[in-house]
């Protein structure tokens, strides 16, 4: 928490040029602190905007680990084939886009997310076939519990969910170079509903929600021949990281 606080106060100070004084200030209140947390949220979008139109209701933490912390900075997308797994409102497809991706292929199963990926998708005339479906290693119709807009549990009956589609990987018949993975814990499900389709790619950039999840995909991906080359750890979330691994 405390990293995550330093790395908010000197944002704000870059972007939204506030003194120091004036942050703390407005820490004391909740409705100072609202504001500073909006205001930082905010950046993200800014920064997209330069680039980009980008629908008022898209999601707006993911753009700033997209454009300002470049979370998936760290590869060459020029002339490539990106499949984007866990699309949300579109802010890793517009940073592939920005980086000079070919073709990029999304996936996401929240009917809220899809269609203002969709609408960003249309606006920009970005080259992007989107998938209104959710990846995993079996095919059919689950119930899922929705929390800040991500798919993050299934839920038995009974209780409030959205029902979405899964579907594997393999059944879309792609040849990626480059395959992002941000499922919320769903990420060995997908790996294994796509083992063919990992086999064809260069690159593999996937989020990671605990040390067991961590340790599946390192068995995984590392007996399709790829090798771990980078880390990003989470400032917020203490076992979530992203895993760049490379053929």
């Amino acid at each position: 928490m405390i990293r995550r606080g330093i790395r908010m106060v000197k944002l704000l100070r870059m972007h939204e040029n506030l003194k120091l004084r004036e942050i703390l200030i407005a820490f004391l209140s909740k409705n100072g602190r609202r504001k500073l947390l909006d205001s930082y949220h905010e950046i993200g979008i800014r920064e997209a905007k330069k680039y980009f139109t980008v629908h008022p209701d898209s999601e707006k933490y993911p753009f700033l680990e997209a454009f300002v912390f470049k979370t998936y900075g760290f590869c060459d997308y020029r002339g490539k084939t990106v499949i984007d797994v866990g699309a949300q409102t579109g802010d890793s497809v517009l940073y592939f886009s920005h980086r000079g991706a070919k073709m990029i292929y999304a996936f996401e199963p929240l009917k809220k997310n899809f269609r203002i990926l969709e609408w960003n998708v249309a606006q920009n005339k970005i080259n992007c076939k989107c998938y209104n479906v959710g990846l995993g290693d079996a095919t059919g119709d689950v119930d899922i519990i929705v929390s800040s807009n991500m798919a993050t549990k299934l839920l038995p009956d009974g209780i409030e969910h959205e029902r979405i589609r899964i579907d594997k990987l393999d059944n879309f018949n792609i040849c990626p170079d480059i395959i992002k993975i941000d499922v919320e814990g769903f990420e060995v499900a997908v790996l294994k509903g796509g083992l063919e389709t990992i086999e064809k790619a260069k690159t593999i950039i996937i989020e990671t929600h605990s040390k067991n999840l961590q340790a599946e995909v390192k068995k995984i991906l590392s007996g399709s021949g790829f090798n771990l080359n980078k880390i990003i750890k989470n400032y917020v979330a203490k076992n979530v990281r992203v895993e760049y691994w490379s053929k």
